[in-house]
């Protein structure tokens, strides 16, 4: 399956997303949506702030994701509304994921 249509739909929604992190203070750096092993994926990554505490960064990721799923839960999509995320409070992750089955 190749999600062109798919990537198409969520491209705008990412896109409003972004504006709405960098609103709240969210420094993104880049974002990607590919398609890898039969899922669609979206990871957004951001500015590295070196300062930062892992729990500030945690709470930094849960809130650009939360951001996202908001924007993607109150928009007509063909893609189910099950979002599969994740993202880890290591020290070195800097960005969250999503992905469809």
């Amino acid at each position: 399956m190749s999600f062109e249509r798919e990537k198409t739909e969520l491209k705008p929604i990412v896109e409003q997303s972004i504006e709405l992190m960098e609103e709240q203070g969210l420094n993104v750096d880049e974002w990607e949506i590919m398609v890898d092993s039969g899922e669609l994926w979206l990871t957004v990554w951001f500015v590295e702030d070196t300062v930062e505490t892992v729990s500030e960064r945690t709470e930094r990721l849960q809130t650009g994701l939360d951001i996202f799923k908001k924007q993607f839960l109150g928009t007509e999509t063909s893609l189910p509304k099950v979002v599969n995320s994740n993202y880890e409070t290591s020290p070195d992750n800097n960005a969250f994921s999503c992905w469809w089955s």
